[in-house]
């Protein structure tokens, strides 16, 4: 009966559609659904991409990525997958290059898997660092902290929040609790710092109630004197 409910829950399935063993584990013991999965392997009804990854056959379908493959293995097990910081930081141009691999960090521990001729690595991240995804906010945060402490610079780390607009300056602030507190006292200090300049241009005595990111210098108006016209 394994082999039968394997079949109909592939059938089900968008053509070029993964999935996983552990998806079919609701129809029988591991060694049943290792089984009837291997027999759809010979027969080339689904695909073996890696260990407990396939996909249902379409040769038309181009193959998934390595990214598609390590997220919905991981997802599988119940973990959060996110780019890695090495990555993110040469995107960004704060190192000189990214991981060899495909490399990306994970909730829980680090381990590894083989993909075609690639092996693509899952590294263990505290659950701090998958707090903002993969939000741009999320992706500067992963790449400073990265660096470490000692290597980033707060050339680094202008540099990195000069890609962010102004909702994601806002999430970086808001985010300030999950950062070490090396990084997260650059982006409220440097708020802060701001709002001062903002204050100390508005004047003293008359309220300012702008952003630093909607801030716009007043200029001073023309004069108004009673100059005679020019004829």
């Amino acid at each position: 009966m394994c082999t039968v409910f394997v079949r109909r829950h592939v059938a089900a399935l968008e053509k070029g559609q993964m999935f996983t063993t552990r998806d079919c584990l609701k129809y029988g013991s591991r060694a049943a659904v290792d089984k009837a999965l291997s027999r759809m392997v010979r027969t080339e009804i689904i695909t073996r991409l890696a260990r407990g990854v396939f996909m249902k056959a379409d040769w038309r379908s181009p193959r998934p990525s390595a990214l598609a493959v390590a997220t919905i293995k991981a997802q599988s097990f119940g973990r959060q997958i996110a780019s890695h910081g090495v990555d993110l930081g040469h995107k960004m141009a704060l190192q000189a290059k990214g991981n060899q691999e495909p490399t990306y960090i994970i909730t829980g521990s680090s381990s590894s898997f083989h993909y075609g001729g690639t092996v693509i690595n899952f590294k263990g991240a505290c659950m701090r660092k998958h707090r903002s995804g993969e939000s741009l906010a999320g992706q500067v945060i992963r790449a400073l902290w990265q660096l470490g402490e000692q290597a980033c610079t707060d050339k680094s780390k202008r540099k990195a929040a000069s890609t962010c607009g102004r909702t994601d300056r806002q999430e970086l602030r808001d985010s300030a609790a999950w950062m070490p507190a090396w990084l997260s006292d650059y982006f409220v200090l440097r708020q802060s710092a701001k709002r001062r300049e903002i204050r100390l241009a508005c004047g003293h005595d008359s309220p300012c109630w702008l952003s630093p990111e909607t801030y716009i210098p007043a200029v001073s108006p023309p004069s108004t004197g009673n100059t005679a016209p020019v004829t």
